[in-house]
């Protein structure tokens, strides 16, 4: 097992991405972090599992949860990996929810999709 870089990423209430970093652009394959805003999770390459990802957000933004190193699997393109995610909520200035913040690690070498 190996660790590698964090994952950060911010959603608003409607699980739009607001802004996410180098990381998580390579893991759904795309080019810049730029290309993610505006974009859900049901537009990359791990939208099978999006359903539970945006349940899990609506869960921290309406009910007070904290997700702290939940397992979870994430579809690449290289595959798919094994990763430990926490979320919390995401405020304003005033503590107004405005959407949630993610971070994640990969735990396991992402292996091909059969």
């Amino acid at each position: 097992m190996f660790y590698r870089n964090c994952n950060i990423a911010a959603k608003d209430k409607e699980s739009r991405y607001i802004y996410c970093n180098e990381n998580v652009a390579e893991a759904a394959g795309l080019d810049s972090p730029q290309q993610a805003v505006g974009k859900t999770d049901h537009q990359f390459c791990w939208h099978d599992q999006a359903d539970f990802y945006c349940l899990c957000d609506r869960k921290v933004i309406y009910h007070d949860w904290v997700q702290v190193n939940q397992p979870e699997i994430q579809a690449r393109p290289s595959g798919i990996a094994k990763i430990l995610v926490s979320k919390n909520k995401l405020c304003d200035r005033l503590g107004h929810t405005i959407g949630i913040i993610a971070s994640y690690i990969e735990v396991s070498n992402s292996r091909p999709i059969k």
